[in-house]
């Protein structure tokens, strides 16, 4: 019966971790020792996946599905706990620079891509070592502005999360 199902749980697990991917673990800081250790804690984590739960769960995933589908989603799972249940709200702000690269890359043909960088520089190099969190899909919500206010919590985990930023000019916020 749930064999008929398996595409569907597929496809329902990658939207899973996508989601969470793209909402909430490129809003966690990680610093390049920590990611460290949660890679080799995933990894260890897909090795007692694969030997002692997938035995009883082969009706629904083939091999193949455990280190692509399955464990993935059971690790994003810990970041998702982290997040939700966050708390201690803290306030910081930065003025910020963004700088126009010039040239932000080429396309399929070798052509050269001009633009604008949507990955900020903050006051003092702070978070430097975090891209993600001051990178921006928008660069309309950053144009014209020199200051960001984060709203950082501590998560269940203990690693920080971003609930809310918001760019303004000097002192006056914009959403």
């Amino acid at each position: 019966m749930f064999y008929q199902y398996r595409y569907l749980f597929r496809v329902l697990i990658i939207l899973a971790n996508l989601l969470i991917f793209f909402t909430i673990i490129l809003n966690t800081v990680i610093s390049v020792w920590q990611l460290i250790i949660i890679a080799g804690i995933y990894a260890l984590f897909s090795v007692f996946i694969y030997r002692w739960i997938r035995p009883n769960w082969e009706i629904l995933f083939e091999k193949s599905d455990y280190f692509g589908f399955l464990v993935p989603l059971i690790f994003h799972l810990f970041f998702f706990l982290n997040f939700v249940f966050s708390h201690h709200p803290q306030t910081e702000t930065y003025i910020f620079s963004n700088t126009s690269s010039g040239r932000i890359g080429t396309t399929s043909d070798n052509v050269p891509v001009h633009g604008n960088s949507t990955t900020i520089l903050l006051e003092n190099n702070a978070y430097g070592d975090f891209y993600f969190i001051r990178t921006f899909v928008d660069y309309d919500k950053i144009r014209g502005k020199n200051v960001i206010e984060y709203t950082f919590e501590e998560g269940l985990l203990g690693l920080k999360v971003i609930k809310n930023y918001r760019f303004s000019n000097d002192n006056v916020i914009f959403e």
